[in-house]
């Protein structure tokens, strides 16, 4: 790998420009990458706030688009079978939706910006495995599944997901606007109940080719179950984690790609943190104490 790279680093220096490559920050490039990387080090946080709300807005629009087309083209309007539709490869409305899952497959490598968002901030503590595994799978499943096949009955999954991320985007867009609206933003909980139920769901519903032949590969069904048992286990965990627990303490509200941070307790039979205001929470009044405790809200 490494005189792969040499090689391939001495190839590209063959071709450099022979009027610049002496003049000072250009040939060598590491120069500019410190330059880049001290600057990414000293940025303050706040100057990217106006820029995950912008990102924010249109990640809600992109994927209300995409719920949209891809209903239109299948449940609502492509004469799809809402018990078990299989892949024709020749019918125009199931082209389209092939072409808009393409341009779907990059909006999720768009959201690598999420994780970006938090290096820009210095979050670092916000980039869990969760999260680094989601963004990752998501993205080699949408290549995986174009490539094989993601049309048919994994179409519903598509629509459904959309909608999510619609919740979830529209979610962090009012958790950037700060304070005066975070405090009313208690349905946080309510985002990772909705994920999921998707992959409950979605197990039993792409199973059904397993019992009926409707000319959906079985390969893509036993795909799909292994992605979404995985996301399943992860997800109930991390909900497991951060809202069943009796312990008490601050904590801090990843709202999305933003943070809001309060004293709390969150009560095992209710789910839901009860924070005391600090200016920067979520929640009512409650009681103080010493631990600290994370609670995210990740996203699919």
């Amino acid at each position: 790998m490494a005189s792969f790279v040499m090689n391939l680093l001495e190839e590209l220096k063959a071709h450099a420009d022979p009027r610049t490559k002496d003049w000072p920050l250009v040939g060598n490039p590491t120069m500019v990458l410190a330059l880049i990387a001290g600057y990414l080090y000293v940025v303050k946080p706040t100057t990217v706030k106006y820029v995950i709300m912008a990102y924010n807005a249109c990640m809600v629009a992109l994927n209300g688009f995409f719920l949209w087309k891809f209903l239109s083209h299948s449940y609502l309007g492509g004469g799809y079978s809402w018990i078990c539709q299989g892949i024709d490869f020749h019918d125009p409305n199931t082209v389209a939706i092939v072409s808009y899952v393409w341009w779907y497959l990059m909006v999720r490598i768009l959201d690598f910006a999420d994780t970006l968002f938090f290096l820009l901030r210095k979050k670092y503590s916000h980039i869990s495995f969760l999260h680094v595994v989601h963004h990752s799978l998501v993205v080699w499943n949408g290549w995986l599944f174009l490539t094989f096949g993601t049309d048919g009955q994994g179409a519903l999954g598509l629509c459904i997901n959309s909608f999510i991320h619609v919740v979830m985007y529209g979610y962090y867009f009012l958790a950037a606007l700060g304070p005066s609206v975070q405090k009313y933003l208690w349905w946080k909980r309510y985002i990772t109940r909705m994920q999921i139920i998707q992959f409950a769901f979605f197990i039993c519903f792409i199973s059904v080719p397993l019992f009926k032949d409707c000319g959906y590969p079985r390969y893509l069904v036993y795909l799909a179950i292994a992605q979404c048992f995985f996301f399943l286990v992860l997800f109930v965990n991390f909900y497991l984690s951060t809202y069943v627990k009796t312990e008490r303490g601050e904590v801090h509200f990843f709202c999305g790609n933003y943070e809001a941070t309060s004293t709390a307790t969150v009560p095992a039979n209710h789910g839901e943190a009860n924070s005391n205001v600090n200016g920067h929470q979520n929640g009512h009044n409650q009681q103080n104490s010493t631990m600290t405790r994370d609670v995210k809200v990740h996203e699919q």
